[in-house]
């Protein structure tokens, strides 16, 4: 036949930080005559040094016993908050998924590095959300943290299908077993992420009425103070499938096998039903981007195909454009005129950035003064994070 072989699928970037989204109106509001606690995200930073409850900075790096993929597990105490110990093993399998997932992207020699400084990041992150589950657990009922809890339970499991699949694991199971023979299990990973779910949707709680105070005007000032934000390129995105008729024994037998895929892209009512007929039978390059292309309009390529793309409406298919290799399919997804975007479109876009700003000040803010009011007390100076390289 005249298809293509598959195509390998390129390999995930590394994935960002695992942070829920904002949930308004969150179950964990504190209780009825609880007192008020701050709002704020984190800063991810132990004590400095020299301020009360830090340990002086350690004479030697931490070894993790890292040569190579694994973490090596040692059952000891790092942290303390109110008298509550945090262990290495807690901190490894906090960690575990981030660090199978950045594995691929890391040359050997610095892999003891990485996971050296991932595991001391993943130790800050465990304090900080150990003090606001603390907090939280004196504040609201037990009965509103158990649904948030199944919340967190859920897309505990969501993340491990999503991190099975881009390590190509076959199952839940199989990436259980993989994590196992690391010294991490499954349970202790989930009990990890159901405090951490909980400590930050309870003070993103807190955070929410400061969100909710961002006005039309507030919007408007920020899109009439940043233009540069909202100026956009002329582009056309649309989709083409080419067949080469120097692959078949004439012309005539090229169009009409163009004829037949046509008939399958006319038939499609969907942008991605585009993808796998793109990467099977065109002989373009862009097969290796399913078939899709985002180009201002004078780079339309051959140039044949400008008018005939410029003139359809998204979603539809043009007529087969012959040129003197083969013939073309196109199909048009989306026009996106060149200027400065109307404000209408933007203002959601605006919201969401500055509630991420305020919600990040406020979040820090609150999450200082909650570990300001707890006693946490690193145990091992080995494993304590001064922030500045060691001499």
């Amino acid at each position: 036949g005249h298809g293509q072989p598959p195509i390998a699928p390129s390999a995930p970037p590394p994935p960002p930080p695992f942070t829920p989204p904002v949930t308004p109106g969150s179950a964990l509001a504190p209780s009825p005559g609880a007192p008020t606690a701050p709002p704020a995200p984190p800063t991810f930073a132990p004590p400095t040094p020299g301020t009360p409850g830090a340990p002086a900075a350690p004479a030697a790096r931490p070894s993790t016993g890292q040569t190579g993929p694994r973490v090596q597990v040692a059952a000891r105490v790092l942290a303390r908050v109110n008298g509550k110990p945090i262990l290495f093993e807690e901190i490894a399998n906090g960690a575990a998924i981030r660090l199978e997932q950045i594995r691929p992207q890391v040359p050997e020699a610095q892999w003891p590095d990485v996971v050296e400084q991932l595991l001391r990041q993943q130790l800050d992150e465990t304090i900080n959300w150990e003090v606001a589950f603390q907090e939280c657990e004196l504040r609201v009922r037990p009965q509103m943290i158990e649904k948030v809890r199944e919340a967190a339970a859920k897309e505990f499991h969501r993340m491990v299908r999503r991190a099975r699949e881009e390590l190509k694991f076959n199952s839940d199971e199989e990436l259980r077993r993989h994590f196992e023979s690391q010294g991490r299990t499954m349970p202790e990973m989930l009990r990890q992420y159901e405090r951490y779910f909980i400590g930050l949707e309870y003070v993103r709680n807190l955070v929410r009425d400061k969100l909710e105070q961002i006005t039309r005007e507030d919007l408007l000032e920020y899109y009439q103070a940043h233009p540069e934000e909202f100026d956009r390129p002329e582009l056309v995105t649309w989709q083409h499938i080419y067949i080469d008729a120097h692959r078949f024994p004439s012309r005539t037998e090229a169009r009409q096998y163009t004829e037949r895929l046509q008939q399958q892209v006319l038939a499609m009512r969907t942008r991605e039903e585009f993808a796998p007929l793109a990467e099977q039978y065109s002989h373009s390059p862009d097969r290796f981007d399913k078939g899709e292309q985002a180009t201002p309009p004078s780079q339309i390529r051959p140039p044949e195909l400008q008018p005939v793309v410029l003139g359809l409406a998204p979603m539809q298919t043009g007529p087969i454009v012959e040129t003197e290799n083969g013939f073309h399919i196109v199909r048009m997804v989306s026009y996106q005129r060149g200027g400065r975007a109307p404000f209408a479109e933007v203002c959601e876009a605006i919201r969401r950035k500055l509630q991420e700003r305020i919600g990040m000040e406020e979040f820090n803010r609150l999450l200082k003064e909650m570990k300001a009011k707890a006693v946490v007390e690193y145990m091992d100076p080995a494993w304590y994070h001064t922030g500045k390289e060691e001499k």
